[in-house]
């Protein structure tokens, strides 16, 4: 049967890679964050702990990403099966906002601002946004959480 909602599914991921991707190379996965909303459980992973891939990708899970594309290409890169079924938000934005607006190039960032609280675009939601960025290799005191 064809999953209709995220409650159709027995995990729901929401989950973000960090990597570095030299001009015409694969990405190198630096981290991966994600989070289980079902089970609240959370998965911080560094470069030397990105062995076997920690969630199954298959009919019972759920992921949801912003830009799914570069989230797929770390999978792929570290050999892992890539999610059977995805939410991207980049393109669900893109079409919320079609022929509106925002005009800035950074549209995460766009996104982020109109739905902040501050905003009078504030939609109210039962979900949080993460965001992580990592700009350089970190040390293990520098990757401390």
């Amino acid at each position: 049967m064809m999953p209709h909602s995220p409650d159709d599914f027995e995990e729901n991921w929401f989950w973000d890679f960090e990597f570095h991707q030299p001009p015409g190379e694969n990405p190198k996965p630096i981290c991966m964050v994600a989070f289980e909303s079902k089970s609240n459980r959370w998965l911080r992973l560094w470069q030397d702990e990105l062995t076997d891939c920690p969630f199954d990708t298959e009919d019972r899970s759920l992921f949801v990403s912003y830009a799914a594309s570069a989230e797929m290409a770390c999978h792929l890169a570290l050999g892992w099966r890539t999610p059977k079924h995805c939410i991207d938000l980049y393109p669900e934005f893109k079409n919320s906002i079609n022929g509106i607006g925002p005009k800035q190039p950074n549209l995460l960032f766009a996104q982020l601002t109109l739905e902040s609280p501050a905003s009078p675009n504030k939609k109210k939601t039962d979900g949080e946004t993460f965001v992580s960025v990592v700009r350089r290799s970190l040390s293990r005191n520098e990757q401390a959480y």
